[in-house]
């Protein structure tokens, strides 16, 4: 299959979880226990620890969403392999950058064992407080759905035969 399909999965894989890697990083070193109104309050920066999943569903379910995104990462670079399309490329690879931005909190922050705190840091009003990682998630789900209702192959040459 094409490499530079492949290539572009994994260089948007490893930006988007470089990029919630490094703004969590830099939360945690500078942002403190106290929130910064930006924007009027209509963005703050307000640091939180998530066990949970999404909204702090399942708080207590930490490692069932840690072996849950272990196994999607499985079933995404079982995938990765009959992608033949650019959007589809993009769209898996943020995605699986964003699963693994929060996994890695999950696995290597308190109190460990796949149940560790999700770093949060964004809130914006009447929205629980989220991360990179959770945009990225949410927007490539959204573009997911979009190219499923659409019908769009993940390989250009099954279309062709």
């Amino acid at each position: 299959l094409n490499f530079a399909i492949r290539k572009r999965f994994a260089v948007t894989f490893f930006l988007i979880y470089l990029a919630d890697y490094v703004s969590k990083f830099l939360v945690l070193k500078y942002l403190g226990p106290n929130p910064k109104d930006i924007l009027g309050g209509i963005l703050k920066l307000n640091l939180t620890f998530n066990n949970g999943g999404a909204f702090s569903f399942g708080a207590s379910n930490g490692r069932a969403f840690s072996i849950f995104a272990l196994s999607f990462l499985a079933v995404l670079f079982y995938i990765v392999k009959k992608i033949d399309e650019n959007g589809w490329s993009l769209t898996l690879g943020a995605l699986g950058g964003g699963v693994l931005g929060n996994l890695s909190d999950r696995i290597f922050r308190a109190p460990g064992g796949l149940n560790g705190g999700v770093v949060d840091w964004i809130q914006i009003p009447h929205w629980p407080i989220f991360n990179f990682a959770d945009i990225a998630v949410t927007v490539s789900l959204l573009i997911v759905a979009i190219f499923l209702s659409k019908k769009r192959p993940l390989n250009s040459q099954k279309v062709a035969k």
